[in-house]
């Protein structure tokens, strides 16, 4: 599993959103202003931000570019892969990155949200049963 940051190189808009480290989630529409989910965890909040709307031709060229990304690195990463790919939907992982685009006729318009880790908890956050711990662990050895 991807680290917090640790995504192979991606269009600079997307990084350049990224580049406040308490932004977890970019929500962008095209014609509307983008948004973004900062803060800490215990306190997130929405923000749009003020700066011009990405139109629909600029959405795309993003996903484009996330799409020539994952072809140069899905060979050497595992994290690095297009998981749903439909008419009007895609749904990718890009390092540590999940990225969700739409376009109609699946929605009106071209959309993209790119949410990255917040948390990252470790098995013994969870209150597991000693056996499903075991099956996780022989699993794991196979």
């Amino acid at each position: 599993m991807a680290k917090f940051g640790d995504h192979p190189s991606i269009p600079d808009a997307l990084e350049n959103l990224l580049s406040d480290l308490t932004v977890s989630t970019i929500f962008m529409k095209a014609d509307c202003p983008p948004r973004v989910k900062r803060g800490h965890i215990t306190e997130l909040e929405v923000v749009e931000l003020e700066m011009e709307p990405f139109s629909s031709s600029a959405i795309e060229e993003i996903s484009q570019g996330l799409e020539i990304t994952l072809e140069q690195n899905s060979d050497t990463r595992s994290d690095c892969f297009v998981e749903i790919d439909r008419h009007g939907c895609k749904v990718m992982q890009v390092g540590d990155l999940r990225v969700t685009i739409s376009w109609p006729p699946f929605s009106d318009g071209w959309e993209m949200i790119v949410v990255r880790p917040v948390a990252q908890p470790d098995l013994d956050d969870y209150d597991l049963d000693e056996n499903l711990l075991k099956l996780i662990a022989d699993l794991q050895n196979q």
